[in-house]
């Protein structure tokens, strides 16, 4: 009987593990992705604006608060010679 049991066990290596938790890990992910694109799929009308381009939103996105050197922008007039 120990001898049956050493054969269980050798058999009972890296790869069986993998097989065993790899099956149900890929039908997960693959539930997942599934899901991921149903939302992606499905956008409420009216929330996207179709006129709009990726530089409008850019320009409409930047402003002076949100940069890292706001004390760098000139506030007033500078003329040179001054």
């Amino acid at each position: 009987m120990p001898s049956l049991w050493q054969k269980i066990e050798a058999r009972q290596g890296f790869w069986f593990v993998f097989g065993r938790f790899g099956r149900p890990a890929a039908t997960v992910s693959a539930a997942v992705c599934l899901l991921l694109l149903a939302l992606n799929l499905i956008v409420p009308p009216g929330s996207l604006n179709p006129s709009a381009t990726y530089a409008d939103a850019l320009m409409a996105d930047h402003s002076a608060d949100k940069t890292d050197y706001t004390e760098a922008i000139p506030t007033a007039d500078v003329q040179p010679g001054r």
